[in-house]
């Protein structure tokens, strides 16, 4: 099932429809394509401008789990040349890896599809669903079973 990407700048024209607040279980499936890019500013000359452009990209992560699986959504722009505690990309490549990410690597857009992590959804004042922050997955203690995961021998049963 194929859904359209969905995003705080995009207009869906007619009834809007995407995930509510939460926090959902997803994957990246893809990368856009990396753009020199600065939030447009009436107040800045040309040159001011573009001085203060950066290379972003936006990533496109499919929901897993719940009503919204198969869902996309996708990020806004996140600067992915800097790596520092306060940015997304930081928060990104944190909840992606894990206990494997290292703050001093260099990690690249196109390496992510196929990473999971959990996304933070607000639906923001205009309806529409935005990505707002990244968790990583949640490791399921030794023995536990899912919610959802079924019991393959009668003598597993616990009573």
């Amino acid at each position: 099932m194929s859904f359209e990407i969905r995003s705080f700048n995009e207009s869906a024209g007619g009834a809007i429809d995407g995930p509510e607040d939460g926090v959902y279980n997803a994957v990246i499936k893809s990368v856009e394509d990396p753009e020199f890019w600065a939030f447009p500013d009436a107040s800045l000359s040309p040159e001011q401008l573009e001085a203060k452009k950066k290379w972003v990209t936006r990533f496109v992560f499919e929901i897993e789990d719940g009503d919204w699986a198969g869902h996309t959504l996708r990020t806004k722009r996140i600067n992915f040349t800097t790596l520092h505690e306060k940015s997304k990309n930081y928060e990104l490549w944190k909840a992606l890896l894990g206990d494997d990410f290292d703050p001093d690597e260099k990690y690249r857009p196109s390496e992510s599809p196929g990473h999971r992590c959990q996304i933070i959804v607000k639906v923001k004042d205009n309806g529409y669903s935005d990505i707002t922050g990244f968790l990583p997955i949640r490791k399921r203690k030794p023995g536990a079973r899912a919610v959802n995961e079924q019991i393959k021998d009668i003598d597993d049963i616990p009573f």
